[in-house]
């Protein structure tokens, strides 16, 4: 008789435990699935702020004209789209951050002077490269009083 009680508490145990095991292996996936999420949330969210505070350059080609060598020019604008701001908090609009001067050449040949002063000139042009969120005069200051 001892025995078969003996035999039904490990039995209950046994059971017991199982069911345990069963709970905390539900708790780990939930754990993790949890985990899964707030990695989901941050990507989304880190994503989300790149492509807000992003400046992207606007290329378009600029003719110089005939009295220019090369004729066409690539040149960059920053785009501030419907002057809004870059930023959380407002306040900060894209900004040129770096130039880069190329020279081209320009044919300067008034009537006055002789055909021997006629010659092409070097000009440096400064060229945008690339774009940041920064503050500019647009910002304003406010002082809480």
């Amino acid at each position: 008789m001892y025995r078969l009680k003996l035999i039904e508490n490990l039995k209950y145990k046994n059971q017991f435990n199982d069911k345990l095991l069963h709970f905390q292996s539900n708790q780990q996936y939930f754990k993790q699935n949890r985990i899964k999420k707030n990695r989901q949330l941050k990507r989304i969210l880190r994503e989300f702020l790149n492509d807000y505070n992003n400046c992207p350059i606007y290329y378009i080609w600029y003719d110089l004209g005939p009295k220019f060598w090369p004729r066409w020019i690539k040149t960059g604008q920053c785009v501030n789209l419907a002057n809004t701001s870059c930023s959380l908090p407002p306040g900060m609009y894209c900004q040129e951050k770096n130039t880069k001067n190329i020279a081209i050449l320009r044919y300067i040949c008034p009537e006055k002077w002789p055909l021997s002063k006629c010659n092409w000139y070097r000009v440096h042009l400064p060229i945008v490269t690339e774009c940041t969120c920064q503050c500019t005069s647009k910002s304003t200051y406010r002082k809480d009083s």
